[in-house]
């Protein structure tokens, strides 16, 4: 037995169960069925008839979500096919290219030493010529000195 009090009135209160019972539960049960009748079915109506609506557009967008997944999947496998074949066209023409490179710095270096020699040699030989001895030097710089003073 469960024994409530409440501070009005000064008496207890017993809670147990009797004939009202059956009343409470039959009131529910009346209210569920009340509620169901003018509010749950209507709005099941409505939700079940907006699922017919769109069911065939939502078929079309799934059909069409495949044909993106798909089309995706394809192109996803070109662009990998795509790539390793450049990769092995760069792979296989590196060599190649990379000593074509070799020859041609090859070849520059050995036409600039050459230049680069005859330049030497022609700067050496024309260096000789105006060089003159050091005695020779002093003596023209005394002369344009004395013509100074």
């Amino acid at each position: 037995m469960i024994v409530l009090g409440f501070a009005e009135g000064g008496g207890m209160v017993q809670l147990v169960p009797d004939g009202t019972i059956l009343i409470h539960i039959a009131l529910i049960l009346l209210m569920i069925w009340v509620l169901n009748r003018t509010f749950f079915r209507p709005i099941n109506r409505v939700l079940e008839s907006r699922e017919r609506n769109k069911g065939g557009r939502s078929c079309e967008a799934h059909e069409i979500l495949q044909q993106v997944g798909e089309k995706s999947a394809r192109y996803d496998e070109a662009m990998r096919k795509a790539r390793t074949e450049g990769y092995q066209i760069v792979e296989t023409s590196a060599p190649k290219r990379w000593q074509n490179a070799r020859q041609k710095l090859n070849r520059s270096k050995k036409k600039f030493q050459k230049r680069f020699r005859r330049k030497k040699i022609r700067f050496k030989s024309s260096r000789r010529k105006r060089a003159l001895p050091l005695p020779q030097k002093r003596i023209k710089w005394r002369k344009k000195l004395a013509q100074l003073f």
